[in-house]
């Protein structure tokens, strides 16, 4: 309570200091007048800055109460008022201020025009300490949550950034301005008032180094403060640590006052001296008011110790700043000598001198942050000494009050010394007010070294408060992303530095340019040169001038050429603004004519002029009377010329108002006629009266706007007057086809335009705002209609088109398409403001839409073809119902049209809100759908989709990323049959990117065909990450399970941006009937029973679904058991036996054995490994045990040349022996040739039944040659 006390206090003592100022003398007339065109200036600058912050605040406020709390909001509007209001007070103050520092300069001398000028910066610098106090603690006085008052924060901190750079870059912008033109260029004195931007240049001292300066340290105080409370709570559970923040501060007021008071009444003629020894006083008060608090609430000295380094920081931080920047120290003066050689060196010098003046400030901030961590306790509490860290910051911010006093009177004093100059004060006065401006420029850069050490202390403190609040307790700098950060926050200051003189040096151009045409441009009614003329006078001069004598005649006439008409200066319209010329009307050129004054009138008579092609043909304007109760000014104009000129003249003049704006974006050719008449009062009662006529001859016309195309063989009279325009008889053709149109004004000043009239396809794109359905109808439709149009231009653009479309042709893709000879009626509706555009297309049987549109950008719709859905809040609305759509063809109207991508490919997911398919039948690439039923809702942050057709039945959910988290895919499918087809299209596709990345796939279907293969159940799970090559699917779990066998894998898919695919995957295949599973892939009859296992790794060119055999790596290690492999029939099995080697088995195996094998082979174990290198098989000791023979086959297939090369070695089992040797060669370790030894020595029957066979050739037509031994 206390705290908010003491506040109070500084903003009655800132009342009564602004209250004393307001009493002192104000100078001359002409001073004051100056004085305020400055505060003029000044506060028109702020109105329209804090205007714009109003937005802005709004919608952080919301956001802030949607996300934090709606208290947390209050308190961030209320730091932004606060730190509004402190820039407001210090701001009217320093204007008026400015002003009596100057007349206090003339008339006491330099100890009253300094106690002036301080006073004016005391107000800022009480108003900005004793605001923030207010705020804080009353925020945390009402709240009692910390977390709650931190919104005041960072509402101070939103107007301290707009206006510490908004200020700075009008501050910059102006000085270049007035010094580069008016200084260099002109070789004008420092605010010479000559000099047109030297008004702005005071204004900038005020924006930038009073209002910007003030909001800066004002965000740094409150910042400090809260990040010190926040702090302190934790270290002190008990409350003690928030007491003494706030009583600290309390004590900073305090010490404040007693600082301004000591500067303000110095006699001292050394402005320095006086204002050092007031910071010096507050610094000396606030130390021993840290040393009790300390003492006394905590028993210690360290919070002391923490405080006073804070202190001694900041004032060695205003010394060393002093030391750099006043011209009584060595740096500044070397810069000085440095300019004797001219500008290069002189920046060069005062470059090193600024980068020298950052190295000191910084050590000892370092110094003083060590110094409150470790005397806080912080080695070993690290939270004491963080809040040690923190009441560093408040010391050194504890005397806000008296430094921003002592910065604010910097612009001040420059503002008073240009008031001196403008006002022609003696020149005494200029030297004191000079002398106050030099110490001011010092005080200026020492508040901005004061700002940014306080800054850096209170950046450091509020880290401080967050790392504690999280529980962040170490960064790791060996870390990669954390040293990223570093370097790229490093970065930050440069860029932002940068944009920040891009904008000055933008606005400086703007300035110099306006400069320059000011200087090189006087103002007035009517100038040029005479070329002869007459005078006469007669009658008796105390009758002049002889209104309304026969007898009596005044007349003065002069022939003038070359001259400028202005026919109604802004001056006449209002006398208290800047006389600018062409303001109003534009200005006509190179005028020739006859001025002349006759009896108590004026008449100007003009034959010839120019403006922009147009020639004036004919000017009278006339005063009929001076002495009248209503003096009128009355003009009579007439101009022929090209249209281009004409329209410009529009566009700036105020006819484009009488014509709603009809004409502003418009151009044209060809040539025209304009009438014109004024009758304005001068002086007296009376309205302005407008005419005119503007006649269009065979013009072509583009507008631009209002949904209007291009107009050619346009002829007729406009006619418009100052209540609006009108016309009745305009004839045009638009793309080939004659149109007719009438121009009204209704009673609300709103313009009416009506046509009717042929128009064509082509022409249409100008009609739709939206440029998607602009470039839809340029491509697709054709034809012409017969239309009527109405359209109403006022505070909203109203658009109505009927037409039966009858004649134009729609080559959309069904159900969009539409033959010429087909009617569908038509009816467009179009309305805009600044805003918003509201576009709804009703076609009878083919479409129902309504668009809202921001910027050419759709916010919402609702789309139908049968009926119209209800508009939504936000996103698409869809209704579609249809016997027949190809998404093929629809696809490539969307590519044609760039649906849905960015510039850089990204496909951007449409904001769905509601849709409702049924179509009879979907046309897919290879995956047709019929009676397909789709239906899709948002819930949450998902988009719930669910979809039955004959092919599918679906319910997807789709997840939108946050977080950093990425989307989700989430399916269960629980019938899908895909055509082996639309494999061929996977194969084909490109990768596409999509906003927001692609979603983790998790994905169940119940009942899976692909093609003719019965494959059952399977599981995916995968996930999409970022790869140099394409786009990677990582596969975690590929499963497929049915009654034959159960497939676990896991791999990856790689689609890489050329279009190309690579598959990887870990397969573990449990068989439970071999030939079941056969006949379910279906390759029917080739085996009968049979289980086991097939295990391995393969890869292959191609997609999942694209089995690319031709492009086979890997290793497979097969294990099958009792089965029997069938009689071979024709058909697609040949392909899998060829791989196994048996498509031509029992044909081999026949030539020797006939009777054997002409019905099958029964087998009670198949093993051995095949290794796959792109598309070679070679096959190890793959060994077949049968009933009848064990058959041993070693050598290599290529599956892309469909050629084998085996060696086979068939044993009959005539005896055991043959079946335990041959599981012997199934072992790798053990080959055919210890294999044919073992049987050789072992069993010679059966060495002399056993063969050997070398089979080479294609799979077609093999080629088997028996090995004799």
């Amino acid at each position: 309570m206390i705290s908010i006390v003491v506040g109070l206090i500084a903003l009655a003592v800132a009342l009564m200091l602004s209250s004393a100022i307001g009493k002192a003398p104000a100078g001359t007339a002409r001073m004051q007048e100056i004085a305020g065109y400055i505060h003029e200036g000044a506060m028109a600058f702020l109105f329209r800055e804090y205007k714009a912050l109003s937005a802005f605040v709004i919608v952080v406020a919301i956001v802030i109460s949607m996300f934090l709390s709606p208290l947390t909001a209050v308190c961030f509007v209320a730091g932004a008022v606060f730190s509004v209001c402190a820039g407001y007070i210090g701001m009217t103050v320093a204007t008026k201020a400015n002003v009596r520092t100057a007349a206090a300069a003339q008339h006491g001398g330099m100890p009253e025009a300094l106690k002036i000028a301080f006073s004016g910066g005391a107000v800022m610098g009480l108003g900005v300490v004793g605001l923030g106090i207010v705020g804080v603690a009353a925020a945390y006085m009402l709240f009692g949550n910390i977390d709650i008052v931190t919104g005041f924060g960072l509402g101070a901190s939103s107007i301290a950034l707009f206006a510490r750079v908004g200020g700075g870059i009008y501050t910059k912008a102006a000085d270049v301005g007035a010094d580069l033109v008016g200084k260099v260029e002109e070789g004008l004195p420092e605010d010479d008032p000559r000099n047109p931007a030297t008004i702005a240049d005071n204004v900038g001292d005020n924006v930038g180094d009073v209002a910007g300066m003030g909001a800066d340290l004002f965000e740094s105080y409150v910042g400090a403060i809260i990040s010190a409370i926040t702090l302190g709570a934790v270290a002190y559970p008990g409350g003690e640590g928030i007491m003494f923040v706030f009583e600290l501060a309390f004590a900073g007021i305090i010490a404040s006052l007693i600082g301004v008071f000591y500067a303000r009444s110095s006699k001292s003629t050394n402005p320095q001296a006086a204002l050092n020894h007031g910071t010096y006083v507050g610094g000396v008060i606030v130390i021993a008011a840290a040393y009790y608090l300390s003492t006394s609430i905590f028993g210690n000295t360290a919070a002391f110790v923490a405080i006073a380094s804070g202190l001694v920081v900041g004032l060695l931080i205003g010394k060393i700043t002093e030391i750099y920047t006043s011209a009584d120290y060595a740096s500044v003066k070397k810069i000085a000598e440095q300019s004797e050689t001219g500008p290069a060196t002189t920046i060069i010098s005062g470059l090193a001198v600024g980068m020298y003046s950052t190295f000191l400030p910084m050590i000892f901030i370092c110094v003083g942050v060590i110094l409150a961590f470790f005397t806080m306790g912080g080695a070993k509490d690290a939270g004491m000494g963080l809040f040690g860290i923190s009441l560093a910051a408040v010391g050194m911010l504890s005397t806000t009050g008296l430094t921003v006093a002592v910065d604010a009177y910097g612009p001040i004093a420059d503002n008073a010394g240009g008031i001196a100059e403008m006002s022609e004060l003696p020149p005494e006065v200029r030297e004191i007010t000079d002398t106050l401006d030099s110490v001011g420029n010092t005080t200026a850069a020492i508040g901005k070294g004061f700002a940014i050490g306080s800054a850096a202390l209170t950046a450091l403190a509020l880290f401080s408060a967050y790392a504690h609040t999280v529980g962040l307790k170490a960064i790791d700098l060996l870390n990669p992303v954390t040293l990223i950060g570093l370097f790229i926050g490093a970065t930050l200051p440069f860029v932002f530095g940068a944009m920040t003189m891009e904008s000055v040096g933008k606005a400086a151009y703007q300035m110099i340019e306006e400069v320059r045409r000011q200087f090189h441009e006087i103002p007035g009614l009517l100038e040029g040169k005479a070329t002869g003329g007459q005078v006469l006078l007669k009658g008796p001069l105390h009758d002049f001038p002889f209104k309304e004598s026969k007898e009596h005649q005044f007349l003065a006439a002069v022939n003038v050429e070359d001259v400028l008409l202005d026919v109604y200066p802004n001056i006449l319209d209002n006398p208290k603004v800047t006389a600018k010329r062409g303001a109003i009307w534009p200005l006509f050129e190179k005028v020739g004519g006859v001025v002349k004054f006759e009896g108590d009138g004026m008449a100007i008579t003009a034959d010839r002029g120019t403006y922009k092609g147009v020639q004036l043909t004919r000017a009278q304007v006339d005063i009929p009377a001076f002495s009248a109760d209503t003096v009128w000014l009355d003009v009579d104009a007439a101009a022929s010329g090209a249209l281009p000129g004409f329209l410009s003249y529009v566009k700036a003049s105020p006819v484009d108002g009488y014509t709603g704006g009809l004409f502003k974006k418009a151009e044209g050719s060809g040539s025209g006629d304009l009438g014109l008449q004024l009758k304005i009062p001068l002086d007296g009662p009376g309205d302005v009266a407008v005419s005119g006529a503007f006649t269009l001859k065979d013009n072509a016309v583009k507008f631009n706007d209002f949904s209007i195309p291009d107009l050619t063989h346009a002829s007729g009279v406009v006619n418009f007057n100052e209540k609006g325009a009108s016309s009745s008889g305009i004839t045009a053709d638009c793309f080939g086809n004659a149109v007719k149109a009438t121009l009204n004004t209704d009673d609300k000043g709103n313009i009416k335009v009506s046509a009717s009239g042929t128009i064509a396809a082509k022409a249409l794109p100008q009609v739709i705002p939206v440029p998607m359905l602009a470039q839809a109808a340029d491509k697709y439709l054709s034809g012409k209609a017969p239309f009527t149009v109405n359209v109403t231009v006022g505070p909203k653009v109203t658009v109505n088109v009927k037409s039966s479309l009858a004649g134009l042709e729609s080559k959309l893709p069904p159900p969009m398409e539409k033959p010429a000879s087909l009617s569908a009626p038509l009816d467009l509706n179009i309305v805009t403001d600044s805003k918003t555009t509201d576009l709804r297309i009703m076609i009878d049987g083919l479409l129902s839409s309504e668009f809202i549109l921001q910027n050419d950008e759709i916010k919402r719709a609702a789309i139908g073809n049968r009926s119209l859905p209800t508009l939504p809040a936000h996103g698409y609305a869809i209704s579609v119902k249809a016997p027949l759509v190809s998404a093929k063809a629809w696809q490539n109207v969307f590519d044609h049209l760039k649906v849905d991508a960015k510039p850089s490919g990204t496909v951007v997911l449409p904001d769905i809100a509601f849709v409702k398919v049924n179509v009879d039948e979907l046309l897919i690439d290879n995956f047709n759908q019929t009676n397909l039923s789709l239906l899709a809702r948002p819930s949450g942050n998902s988009l719930l989709v669910t979809m039955n057709s004959n092919e599918m039945n679906a319910n997807l959910e789709w997840k939108k990323g946050q977080n950093g988290k990425e989307p989700e895919l989430i399916a269960h499918i629980s019938k899908l049959f895909i055509p082996s087809s639309a494999g061929d299209a996977a194969e084909k596709s490109k990768p596409v990117q999509i906003q927001g990345g692609w979603p983790a796939i998790n994905a169940v279907i119940d009942d899976l065909t692909y093609g003719n293969m019965r494959l059952g159940k399977l599981e995916l799970v995968a996930r999409n990450t970022p790869s140099a090559k394409g786009q990677l699917w990582k596969i975690t779990k590929l499963n497929l399970s049915n009654s034959a066998a159960q497939l676990h894998s896991s791999g990856s898919w790689l689609k890489g941006f050329d279009g190309g695919n690579e598959t990887n995957l870990l397969i573990n295949t449990n068989i439970n009937n071999l030939g079941g599973l056969l006949n379910r892939l279906d390759m029917k009859n080739l085996v009968r029973s049979g289980n086991g296992s097939i295990k391995g790794n393969l890869s292959w060119v191609g997609t999942p679904l694209g089995f690319n055999t031709q492009s086979f790596d890997g290793e497979l290690d097969i294990n099958l058991r009792r089965g029997e492999i069938l009689k071979i029939q024709p058909g697609p099995a040949a392909k899998l036996l060829s791989l196994l080697t048996l498509q031509s088995l029992t044909r081999y195996l026949t030539l020797d054995f006939r009777d054997f094998y002409s019905a099958g082979f029964n087998f009670s174990a198949i093993r051995g490994k095949a290794v796959l290198d792109d598309g070679l098989m070679n096959i190890k000791d793959l060994t077949m045990i049968g009933g009848s023979a064990t058959v041993v086959i070693n050598g290599n297939v290529n599956t892309q040349k469909e050629t084998e090369d085996l060696h086979l070695l068939v044993l009959p089992d005539i005896n055991a022996a043959g079946a335990s040797v041959a599981l012997a060669v199934a072992n790798p370790i053990v080959g055919i040739g210890s294999f044919l030894a073992q049987l050789i020595f072992k069993d010679p029957l059966s060495k002399l039944f056993s063969f050997e066979y070398q089979v080479t050739g294609t799979w077609s037509d093999p080629v088997v040659t028996k090995i004799k031994h």
